[in-house]
């Protein structure tokens, strides 16, 4: 019962975490927020198996399996700010690729395959940042 309820704060904890990232939107801090997001999916991964634990210990005691669903949306609404970040990384990085290298020494097909993807990907997470802000 103990480990369920300390259980239970960490996931409550790490689902603030999550929820805090609708407000994060300073470009300057994406290194910051990549890193808090690599955490946060490392302490989700800690949780899951850490359920598997209590959900195995239960069945051996025959007592009814605890779900936690906060676990898998945690996952699924860290995605797209993941996504977000991410690309905000490599834009950075591509950015300063292009705009410093000697013209002659950048391969197009690589400069185009890159803003292709990033544009995509960016119209993809518009769609979801727009639904979700329309669902709220």
């Amino acid at each position: 019962m103990l480990e369920t309820k300390a259980f239970s704060d960490e996931l409550n904890e790490v689902k603030s975490r999550v929820e805090k990232f609708k407000e994060n939107h300073v470009r300057k801090r994406e290194e910051e927020y990549n890193k808090e997001i690599a955490n946060i999916n490392k302490t989700l991964v800690s949780l899951t198996d850490r359920h598997k634990k209590i959900n195995e210990q239960e069945a051996d005691l025959e007592l009814n399996l605890s779900e936690y669903p906060q676990i898998d949306a945690c996952k699924k609404q860290i995605k797209p700010y993941q996504e977000l970040w991410a690309m905000c990384h490599d834009w950075n990085k591509f950015k300063n690729e292009w705009e410093n290298s000697v013209l002659r020494t950048l391969n197009p097909d690589e400069v185009e395959k890159e803003h292709k993807r990033l544009r995509t990907g960016i119209q993809r997470l518009c769609n979801t940042f727009g639904e979700g802000a329309n669902k709220s």
